[in-house]
């Protein structure tokens, strides 16, 4: 069974390199728990960091506001850096030969919603596109933002191989049920702001499909779709603008890992 838990990522996912954003354990924590860690047992290291993985069960290596690829950059120890999902995997990379002499080393990895967000904050990308009656222009938003994401995805599952014997990766979390979507949408139209929504779901959705078949033929992945395990979710809450409660997360969490380990054979502690 898994000896290490390497996590990477971005809000989500961070237990205190950058940011903590919960009311309680963030998801990260609670994806550790289900697997039968003990959340405390981590040892943080950020991009900067230059220590050597210890004996934790888990290893966070994710970033509040990090995107898929590279960036943004904030400032870590005094000096600005990058902080994306690209130089967490470079951070991993670092310590390969301290992990390649583990037993078994698996590895989360939850990023992409950023992406989104990103743009969704000036509104101003899906205003060009939504100022049209024709849906065409949504298409090819959700084809771009979705070709971006998922190849930036593919990129650090791949260059984990050799390190990870398996990989949770958690795509398609709803940014469509934020606060901060539902504010924007009613702000662009008022008159129709499901619109705004749907194409969210469908970048989404889209970079969900392109991993899955993606990976459809490799065991040693499970592409986790964020999207139908959160509406099994019994009134979600959310401490600010884009992220969810503890108890939110916790069962989000319960949900991933049970639905994970029906194809992953070794998979967590239990």
């Amino acid at each position: 069974m898994t000896s290490t838990l390497l996590m990477l990522g971005a809000s989500l996912i961070d237990a205190g390199n950058v940011s903590h954003a919960s009311d309680g354990r963030v998801l990260g924590e609670h994806i550790a728990a289900e697997l039968g860690a003990d959340p405390d047992d981590s040892q943080l290291i950020s991009v900067r960091s230059d220590d050597e993985p210890d004996n934790s069960a888990v290893h966070n290596y994710a970033h509040g506001g990090a995107l898929s690829g590279r960036g943004p950059t904030q400032i870590l120890d005094g000096r600005r850096v990058s902080i994306g999902l690209r130089e967490q995997v470079e951070a991993v990379q670092r310590r390969a030969n301290a992990y390649q002499q583990r037993s078994d080393v698996d590895a989360v990895i939850c990023a992409g919603g950023n992406d989104v967000l990103e743009p969704l904050e000036d509104l101003d990308p899906f205003a060009a596109v939504l100022s049209s009656t024709s849906r065409r222009d949504d298409r090819r938003l959700v084809r771009s933002s979705s070709r971006t994401i998922s190849r930036n995805l593919q990129r650090s599952c791949d260059a984990l191989t050799g390190l990870a014997d398996e990989v949770m990766l958690i795509v398609g979390l709803p940014i469509s049920a934020t606060p901060l979507a539902l504010d924007q949408a009613t702000a662009l139209d008022p008159v129709e702001p499901t619109r705004l929504l749907e194409l969210l779901d469908a970048i989404s959705e889209r970079v969900h499909r392109r991993l899955s078949h993606t990976y459809r033929d490799n065991a040693q992945v499970a592409v986790m779709n964020g999207q139908p395990l959160w509406d099994t979710i019994d009134a979600p809450q959310f401490i600010d603008a884009v992220h969810p409660s503890s108890e939110t997360s916790a069962a989000l969490a319960a949900s991933l890992v049970a639905t994970a380990q029906d194809s992953m054979t070794s998979f967590g502690w239990l």
